[in-house]
């Protein structure tokens, strides 16, 4: 090995990550752990200094530019949602966010992630709108759309107060307890999704439910009650949380699982497949290791002439690499 070859550094710790970052040469994968040592460390400033070197050193050119600069966006984006300490203080965050990446967004568009950029775009959008807003359904969608972005924490502070003005607001339960599962405070979580079902029996209020019960342990009851939502309404929501209940049961259970997803997405002869539905039913596969039937869905759903934008289309791509053993351009390089 020539002297001059270059050999990639360990990041461990708040020293190292300050070290790398005064460096002239950093890979995408150190800066990627000099994320993650900051993160750790609760470092937000070096943690958005570390992402954004990462993007604007990418190659928009590069062959796996869409996943390098999609990741360092995600993460600078989701920086200034992690900066705001309370609720009351994420709004000039998001317009923070919002600048940076309009600013920026011709790197992602030369890339072709323009549907990446478009998509974070709006969310901002909402989240700038109803932050201003004290309705109740404006809190509740708040609470909602914070969960999307990891804060959790925000949205627990956006709907409780609407949850104990409106014990019988049901979206309101349920967006809560959802949100408390989130954060890992599963007994708050049950009580009031249970709360929200003696009100009304619904089907996100089920799946919302069924998580809880699977992620604090009960995975027999978390799969009845993901059954008794599919059952109740047919949608990606509720083949989601059945897929993923039945994966933490035995083979026989995701088999019927699977199988009552397949049926639900070709249930009208006459009309094409729900390819929402396949495409869960092709990534539970290939999550479960189970490459080649997810191969048959993947021809499928071409076969039908499916096509998907947004954050699905990306999700479709790495299901089709996959599937084809070959590299996605959403994903990263491979060692």
């Amino acid at each position: 090995m020539g002297p001059e070859e270059y050999q990639p550094r360990r990041v461990e710790t708040i020293d190292d990550v300050v070290a790398l970052l005064a460096s002239p040469k950093a890979s995408f994968t150190e800066l990627m752990e000099c994320v993650a040592v900051s993160e750790a460390s609760r470092d937000w400033k070096l943690r958005h200094a570390a992402a954004e070197r990462a993007f604007l050193e990418t190659r928009v050119e590069g062959p796996t530019a869409v996943f390098s600069l999609t990741t360092s966006a995600e993460l600078i984006i989701d920086n200034y949602l992690k900066a705001a300490p309370s609720l009351s203080e994420l709004g000039p965050e998001v317009a923070a966010a919002n600048t940076w990446l309009r600013s920026h967004r011709l790197r992602l568009d030369t890339a072709g992630a323009a549907d990446f950029a478009d998509e974070k775009l709006k969310l901002l959008a909402e989240l700038h709108v109803i932050l201003s807003s004290s309705e109740h359904e404006a809190r509740v969608r708040l609470c909602s759309r914070l969960r999307k972005v990891d804060r959790s924490d925000l949205g627990i502070e956006a709907a409780r107060p609407v949850a104990n003005a409106d014990n019988e607001n049901v979206p309101a339960l349920t967006t809560l307890g959802a949100a408390y599962c989130d954060m890992g405070e599963f007994i708050k979580a049950e009580r009031v999704l249970r709360a929200a079902l003696r009100l009304r029996r619904d089907d996100r209020t089920l799946v919302a439910l069924s998580r809880v019960l699977q992620e604090s342990g009960r995975p027999v009851e978390a799969l009845d009650m993901a059954k008794t939502a599919f059952a109740s309404k047919v949608s990606s929501h509720t083949a989601h949380r059945l897929l993923k209940a039945a994966a933490g049961q035995d083979p026989d259970a995701f088999d019927e699982a699977l199988a009552e997803v397949e049926q639900a997405a070709a249930i009208d002869p006459e009309k094409q497949p729900d390819i929402y539905l396949l495409l869960l039913a092709a990534e539970a596969l290939v999550d479960a290791g189970r490459v080649g039937e997810a191969t048959r869905i993947v021809e499928a759903i071409l076969g039908h002439g499916g096509s998907f934008r947004g954050p699905e289309a990306r999700r479709f791509l790495r299901v089709k690499a996959v599937a084809a053993q070959q590299p996605s351009l959403f994903d990263p390089p491979l060692p």
